[in-house]
């Protein structure tokens, strides 16, 4: 159980078969669990689960490049459904460096975990008033002092966790802002009768295709 004044996350990664969902598939999926206290201090990480699951059709050589996975890594692997979901559902939000892109394929593979409380370590925190050049989780851990291995999802999650420690000149921890930007209200900005050749300009800004409602979404400030 979570003792008093102890609070619960998970850090989520996907590993994709492509950007598309409506056309691609996850190959991998990592979370780990941690625990934090109301000052946004990371007091317990729990173990890593990571499963993969074979697409069924051999993966794009420019997939393999990138993350190291091969068809033979995934001949027959499948994820724990009901095993990913529960811990999903176990924790009070769910954090990826741009959940954007996260949650889509995570609410598609597991439509019971939808629906849950996201937060973006990417775009919820203030990099470059932490003295950050960028907001790419990679570059980040560098400027940090640390390396890890990129875009496996095992790896990528434990960096993420690693940079919500994180703490500005005033000491507080990036996970403290991350949670108190993503506790604020916003708006879902939908561009209805948006034409099809304007796609790319509004993928440019920030704007994601909501396949359900087939139209395209930008959640802002």
């Amino acid at each position: 159980g979570v003792g008093r004044g102890s609070y619960v996350g998970i850090a989520v990664d996907v590993e994709t078969t492509g950007l598309d969902p409506r056309t691609g598939q996850v190959i991998e999926l990592a979370v780990r669990r941690f625990r934090y206290d109301a000052d946004g201090l990371i007091t317990d990480i729990d173990r890593a689960y990571e499963w993969r699951e074979d697409p069924g059709e051999p993966l794009d050589p420019d997939i393999s490049a990138l993350t190291g996975l091969t068809d033979a890594d995934l001949a027959g692997c499948e994820i724990d459904t009901d095993g990913a979901t529960r811990l999903l559902r176990s924790a009070s939000f769910v954090v990826a460096h741009n959940s954007g892109f996260d949650r889509t394929w995570v609410e598609q593979r597991l439509p019971e975990a939808a629906g849950l409380n996201w937060v973006c370590s990417m775009r919820q925190v203030d990099w470059r008033a932490r003295g950050f050049d960028g907001r790419v989780l990679g570059y980040l851990l560098v400027q940090n002092g640390f390396y890890h291995c990129g875009h496996r999802a095992s790896s990528d999650v434990d960096a993420l966790i690693e940079m919500l420690r994180h703490r500005d000149a005033t000491g507080r921890t990036a996970l403290s802002e991350m949670i108190e930007r993503g506790s604020r209200p916003s708006w879902l900005v939908r561009a209805k009768g948006a034409h099809f050749d304007v796609k790319d300009q509004l993928r440019a800004q920030g704007f994601r295709w909501d396949s359900d409602l087939k139209v395209w979404a930008k959640e802002v400030d």
